[in-house]
């Protein structure tokens, strides 16, 4: 039987498929020297950035990120400076 779900497949489904992403991810926090207060998983498995991370990185990826520091809207495409 083939395992034909897409990478977006929650982690906190018991399956091979989450296990070995989940591992993929843990691994990826560790290469990339992430502390652990700069990344969490949310209720889906998703690996979330915090704002300290994403001040760390230097940059706006423009992808809408939950604790976006430089204050991207994603609907209006552009960044809005916050109060800072």
């Amino acid at each position: 039987m083939q395992d034909n779900r897409d990478f977006k497949t929650p982690l906190t489904r018991p399956s091979p498929m989450g296990r070995k992403l989940k591992a993929i991810m843990d691994g990826f926090s560790k290469r990339s020297n992430l502390e652990p207060d700069e990344y969490y998983y949310n209720e889906d498995g998703y690996i979330v950035f915090t704002e300290k991370y994403l001040l760390k990185r230097g940059y706006c990826c423009q992808n809408g990120c939950k604790h976006c520091p430089y204050g991207f809207d994603k609907n209006k495409g552009r960044i809005d400076k916050k109060g800072r």
